[in-house]
């Protein structure tokens, strides 16, 4: 739940959450393996 509020934030350009260094380690690991869709891509117009 934590890393989709996270990809959310990113894909809209909203400034990020403030989280805690080890957690935005794990969510930047967890990007790194896990290709992102971009916004248009999930939410076709």
């Amino acid at each position: 739940m934590v890393v989709s509020q996270y990809n959310m934030a990113w894909r809209m350009d909203l400034e990020l959450p403030h989280f805690a260094p080890p957690l935005m380690a794990a969510v930047q690991d967890y990007r790194a393996k896990t290709p992102v869709p971009s916004y248009y891509q999930l939410y076709p117009q």
